[in-house]
């Protein structure tokens, strides 16, 4: 037999080959596995009555690793970073069961990180983070005045917290006349008295509520118009703030709002700055914020 047959016959044997072994000539395991994707999520996005009690849960095209509470993060915007049990290692559907119930409205956000990861190893391609809210009880809509507060200096901004962990309510109000922040204990039954006044906050215009050391108790920033500065006031658990750290080099901040922006896990800043007409992205970095 010539040598060219002997060579055609060898090219058609490796043809079978390849097509015997799934027509790529590449083992499957060489593949590298691929990140896995969320199918869906519960309660859904933008969920407006969740029910207070509901567990949360993702489910992924693939099998998942157990999740923990720097993987899967929820915050609730009445209480701070939530602590629970997690569940669903080793299958589709991850799940958090919350120590205690959601307050009434509160809004939940809940990031899924990047550290999750499926039973192959793989981390999400990219963070995915949402929001709902939890379901409140029957009103009637119509409002009445049963108490006010006075003694306030040019009151402009107000953050409402259970910043003492006893179950209800307070309130910090920014007194923009004053250069301060007070903050108002809730006694149970809607009656409010000033329990504390963080003092130095020049032309305090804005303030918001987050847990930025993540310690499961709400902290505060405060916008401070006249210093061109964002204070944040760390939380000691029972509802005393004190000054942690000062955001330089905004330009008449008016206003601020909290969310996961980078889904990391941690809530991130956005301020409003009047006098440069533009926005502040800032990311938490532990205890520290540091701009986008």
């Amino acid at each position: 037999m010539s040598q060219l047959r002997w060579t055609h016959l060898a090219a058609i044997f490796f043809v079978f080959g390849v097509l015997a072994c799934g027509g790529s000539g590449e083992n499957s395991s060489d593949i590298p596995p691929q990140p896995p994707g969320v199918i869906n999520v519960f309660p859904p996005p933008n969920e407006s009555a969740a029910s207070a009690v509901a567990e949360i849960s993702a489910t992924f095209d693939t099998n998942m690793n157990s999740a923990s509470a720097d993987s899967f993060t929820v915050y609730g915007s009445q209480t701070g970073k939530l602590s629970g049990i997690y569940t669903g290692g080793g299958t589709t559907a991850l799940s958090f069961d919350p120590a205690a119930n959601f307050k009434p409205g509160e809004k939940i956000e809940v990031t899924l990180t990047q550290s999750l990861t499926s039973t192959g190893g793989v981390g999400l391609n990219q963070p995915y983070v949402y929001r709902f809210w939890a379901e409140a009880g029957a009103g009637t809509g119509i409002f009445f005045d049963v108490q006010t507060i006075s003694g306030q200096a040019n009151a402009i901004a107000l953050a409402a917290g259970d910043w003492d962990g006893d179950g209800d309510l307070d309130l910090a109000v920014a007194n923009f006349g004053a250069n301060q922040v007070r903050i108002l204990r809730n006694d149970g039954t809607g009656n409010y008295s000033v329990s504390s006044t963080i003092t130095d906050q020049v032309g305090a215009t804005g303030i918001v509520a987050g847990d930025w050391d993540g310690d499961g108790d709400l902290d505060l920033a405060a916008a401070n118009f006249g210093s061109n500065s964002i204070t944040i006031l760390e939380n000691d658990g029972i509802g005393m703030f004190t000054l942690a750290g000062t955001i330089l080099a905004q330009t008449g901040p008016k206003a601020l709002t909290a969310g996961d922006w980078d889904g990391d896990g941690d809530p991130d800043l956005a301020a409003a700055n009047f006098s440069s007409n533009s926005i502040s992205i800032l990311k938490t970095m532990g205890r520290e914020f540091s701009r986008f």
